[in-house]
C-alpha cells in the first residue's frame, strides 16, 4: 500500500497557483484591458513575466494586487504594524 499523499503522484500534477502577474491582469479584465490601460499591445502584455516597472504602480492601483507582489524586487514588502506577529 502507497502511504505518499495523492499529490506527491506523478501522473495527477497539481497545478501551480497563478503568478501575481496573471492574478492582476485576470483582475483588471484580461490582456486587452491590462493593454489599454498600460498604453502597450496585448501581445507585449501575453510576454510578461513580470510587469514593467513603468506600470506596476498603476496595474498595481487598477487590479488591487499589491506593488511588492508585482515587483518585490523594485517595491519593498510593508512593514508589519508594531505589535503584530508576522
Amino acid at each position: 500500500m502507497n502511504d505518499a499523499p495523492p499529490s506527491a503522484d506523478p501522473h495527477s500534477p497539481v497545478p501551480a497557483a497563478p503568478s501575481p502577474v496573471d492574478r492582476a491582469i485576470e483582475a483588471v479584465g484580461g490582456v486587452v484591458k491590462t493593454a489599454a490601460l498600460c498604453g502597450v499591445t496585448p501581445q507585449a502584455v501575453s510576454q510578461w513575466t513580470r510587469v514593467p516597472v513603468a506600470h506596476a504602480a498603476k496595474l498595481a492601483a487598477e487590479s488591487g494586487i499589491p506593488p511588492h507582489e508585482l515587483r518585490p524586487d523594485v517595491f519593498p514588502a510593508p512593514e508589519p504594524a508594531p505589535g503584530k506577529a508576522a
